[in-house]
């Protein structure tokens, strides 16, 4: 599968630069990192693929998304294709949100990378929803380094409901990684991580 899926990036990355002139400011800041949570707005399906054709074939092949089990599992063939786009493991909606919380704690310590949407779920709007909680119960008191990013042009390229793609700029913009090793327990502290993780994105949004 990482073979196919190098390939597949290698077409990929082509496409996105010919056919949406792609591009990565601040690509420097994830290099040096071997496991990270990515995070960032999320609006479109492009989403992914964007922050994934930004990492070298290591880095892509130990990082792994979210994907609704109702939707990009409800066949083999969608399966695969998630799986070999996104790197997926698949979540229920219907189940408690802790479960897919473990799912990915269970990622972080065996040594893989995550891409974490905040807002739980697409914007109909492009514009930015309020970060959940949750990025700040996966994170509080661990030293993963969070990498705060924000994607311009996706929305315009495929926003939700539309299913086929228009030609737009794309650019991903990378933050500086964030550590919240010392954060407190408590609801509160997690509130508040993802309140300054929203406020990071929202500075990358120039």
């Amino acid at each position: 599968m990482n073979t196919a899926r190098n390939a597949l990036y290698g077409v990929l990355r082509w496409m996105l630069r010919t056919q949406f002139s792609f591009r990565v400011e601040g690509a420097e800041r994830l290099k040096t990192l071997r496991q990270f949570v990515l995070i960032a707005n999320h609006s479109s399906h492009m989403d992914t693929v964007c922050l994934l054709a930004m990492l070298s074939n290591a880095q892509r092949n130990r990082c792994y998304s979210a994907a609704a089990e109702d939707y990009f599992y409800t066949n083999p063939v969608k399966a695969l294709g998630a799986r070999l786009f996104a790197n997926t493991f698949a979540f229920s909606r219907m189940d408690d949100p802790n479960e897919s919380l473990m799912a990915c704690r269970r990622i972080l310590e065996r040594g893989g990378s995550l891409i974490f949407y905040p807002e739980g779920t697409r914007s109909i709007t492009g514009e930015l929803q309020l970060f959940r909680k949750g990025i700040g119960m996966l994170v509080q008191g661990t030293r993963h380094p969070v990498v705060p990013a924000h994607i311009a042009g996706a929305f315009e390229a495929m926003p939700k409901k539309q299913h086929w793609l228009k030609r737009a700029p794309i650019c991903v913009r990378v933050g500086e990684p964030m550590v919240f090793a010392d954060a407190p327990a408590g609801e509160a502290s997690e509130i508040e991580i993802a309140r300054q993780l929203q406020q990071h994105v929202l500075a990358l949004a120039k």
